[in-house]
């Protein structure tokens, strides 16, 4: 328990023992007897929360982040909370703990480090616009203060990050998850069109992440996104595209040089990840005699076990590569050298390949040339021999691999033509045998027949026949 100290001169403090037993004390100054007991029943639910090993109730993490600094500051000095950073308590409030906590994940990629940023701008934009509903002098002092010029719309949007970042992780509850969602989905992009459902789905739970990692730290008692339902990315089917064969071949015809070749091939008969499989291949990596290249995999060589992966050199890939490697300076170590910057992108300038071949660009350009090559190789090899080659598991196959093709159709086409073909018309008259036995039993032929058997009835009682009293009754009737 803490009390309340005032000494001569009017100056208040709040004593209390801490968790190792030894007494602290926070000072207040010359405050109201009032306001000295509303922050020493404060302080006591501080202690409460750290005694019980639990985050302290949203109320008391709301105070914590609106008290001002000088009191934020004594409370951190006698160990209540932890010292601000900035505007907020990093510990304590959304802006700052985001920021934290995606610069400690130094064990993930560039990239994914980058949708992280994607999903904290949109939690911070989120509880920024949360917080302006719901405070209505708020809104209306800043309608006032901004108007309505493009100018102050860009300071409305720094107003509006400045609250989301103070936001209070223990005060965000799992309907302000269901209302995060709800918030992605209606948002319009640059191109005026929603956010696509995997998109949102993937960044719920991203955002379940950030927030799984808050409550390991003991920052709030409960994940908010721990149960969030219908957060599962799921493969878009209208997304698909099988190349065929003779389009590839177009493709190939319409590349600018042998390297590119080489990259349409690597991606749709080796069926490499594009660009960073491609990227990474070395000429030390082909083993010309065994027939074997190994793929180093950057996205996948955090798992153990799958930094790289062997794959056959496919009849497709025999011509490509030779042609890339009798052209390659001696001493060259990368396979592809021509298309290395991080400034070139491949993909626009594989979409003018795409149209100069008289094709139309398909959805998702390099994967569906991957994902044709396993839907192709699958028709030949087993699933476990297929998914070795391309890196990936039996249930990211069936998931965002594999699909059905016309061809697929045109042999079930064929097989049903030919069983037809081959059974006999009913009308020709060679009906089988079977079908005219069957036919005599049929339910009018067995009462025909049984009209043409009458035999005589003799009536036998009620007591059972015996052998002796059917030939009684036959010498009787003799």
């Amino acid at each position: 328990m803490a009390s309340i100290s005032t000494d001569k001169r009017g100056v208040r403090r709040i004593l209390f023992t801490s968790g190792n037993g030894s007494r602290r004390k926070v000072h207040l100054g010359k405050v109201p007897m009032r306001i000295a007991e509303q922050i020493k029943t404060k302080i006591e639910a501080i202690l409460a929360a750290a005694t019980s090993l639990s985050a302290p109730d949203p109320e008391i993490s709301r105070w914590i982040a609106d008290i001002p600094e000088k009191l934020a500051g004594r409370l951190a000095a006698a160990g209540l909370i932890q010292k601000r950073k900035g505007q907020g308590d990093a510990s304590g409030t959304l802006g700052p703990f985001l920021d934290s906590y995606i610069k400690q994940r130094v064990d993930v990629k560039g990239s994914t480090a980058t949708v992280y940023g994607h999903t904290r701008r949109n939690l911070i934009e989120f509880f920024g616009e949360q917080f302006l509903k719901q405070n209505a002098e708020k809104r209306a002092r800043l309608s006032q203060l901004l108007g309505s010029s493009a100018k102050n719309s860009k300071r409305r949007k720094t107003m509006i990050k400045f609250w989301g970042k103070r936001q209070p992780l223990a005060t965000i509850t799992e309907g302000d998850a269901d209302a995060f969602r709800l918030y992605l989905l209606g948002t319009r992009l640059n191109n005026g069109k929603t956010m696509a459902k995997n998109t949102v789905n993937k960044r719920c739970q991203i955002a379940k992440l950030f927030f799984k990692a808050a409550k390991r730290q003991r920052l709030i008692g409960a994940n908010p996104f721990g149960d969030m339902k219908g957060a599962t990315v799921r493969a878009n089917r209208d997304r698909d595209y099988f190349l065929e064969r003779h389009d590839a071949q177009a493709i190939d015809l319409a590349c600018p040089d042998a390297q590119w070749r080489l990259i349409v091939a690597l991606s749709r008969f080796g069926g490499l990840r594009c660009p960073s499989e491609h990227l990474a291949m070395r000429w030390t990596d082909v083993n010309w005699e065994r027939s074997r290249i190994v793929v180093h995999s950057p996205k996948t060589e955090h798992r153990p076990g799958q930094e790289s992966r062997v794959i056959p050199i496919f009849p497709e890939l025999v011509k490509p590569l030779r042609d890339v490697f009798e052209a390659a300076p001696e001493g060259t170590e990368f396979v592809i050298t021509r298309y290395r910057d991080g400034r070139q992108n491949l993909r626009t300038q594989f979409l003018k390949i795409i149209r100069r071949a008289g094709l139309t660009a398909w959805p998702r350009l390099f994967h569906n040339l991957r994902a044709s090559r396993q839907t192709e190789l699958m028709q030949t090899f087993p699933i476990h021999v297929v998914c070795e080659w391309l890196g990936n598991s039996r249930l990211i196959a069936q998931e965002h691999y594999l699909r059905v093709t016309e061809a697929d159709f045109r042999a079930a086409s064929e097989k049903v033509a030919q069983i037809v073909a081959r059974q006999p018309s009913e009308n020709d008259g060679n009906v089988p045998q079977r079908i005219e036995s069957k036919r005599k039993k049929t339910p009018e032929n067995a009462v025909s027949s049984a009209k043409s058997e009458v035999r005589p009835v003799v009536a036998t009682g009620l007591e059972p026949v015996t052998s002796t009293m059917s030939t009684w009754r036959s010498n009787q009737l003799s």
